[in-house]
């Protein structure tokens, strides 16, 4: 937990941490609407940018910054992101209680008591899970797509077993 108030609030995550959050979500936005530019042909977006070029250009930086910029902070803080893996890979049985009420949120399930949780609910838990393998799936899937564009141009999935096995 973090030391650090705001009005009175003890926050639960430090300045790294948000800012590390913030860093990767403006890069995923980025990613998300470059990505959409190129796969449909929209031009509008890619006019926000700049133009296709320019938007090709953005959305191949942009997705190093969307890989370093958790890299980056793994390193730095390892204990923490390790303790993190920790807390979000063990279930308890009031985690699996709370997911069978899903933590009182559906209406449709009526709850007198949510079970207790930690810091994460097993649904926080899960998503994640959901994050993290989907961020490895994303950078997996995309820098073979730079770093070798003639050749994925003919076999996408080839290139991603290359990438993904480590051969030449």
């Amino acid at each position: 937990m973090s030391s650090e108030t705001v009005n009175g609030k003890v926050l639960k995550h430090g300045t790294q941490t948000r800012t590390m959050h913030w860093i990767h979500l403006i890069a995923f936005i980025i990613l998300g609407l470059t990505g959409i530019g190129f796969y449909w042909h929209i031009e509008g977006i890619n006019n926000l940018f700049g133009g296709g070029a320019y938007a090709s250009l953005v959305h191949r930086w942009t997705g190093v910054v969307f890989t370093a910029g958790p890299l980056l902070y793994i390193l730095l803080n390892f204990d923490r992101f390790s303790r993190f893996i920790d807390t979000i890979s063990s279930f308890t049985k009031d985690d699996f209680a709370w997911l069978k009420v899903m933590g009182g949120y559906l209406p449709l399930i009526k709850v007198e008591n949510v079970p207790p949780q930690d810091k994460y609910n097993a649904g926080q838990k899960m998503l994640g899970w959901m994050i993290i393998i989907g961020c490895l799936l994303i950078i997996l899937t995309g820098f073979p797509m730079w770093l070798w564009r003639t050749v994925c141009l003919q076999s996408f999935w080839a290139c991603v077993g290359i990438f993904t096995s480590g051969l030449p």
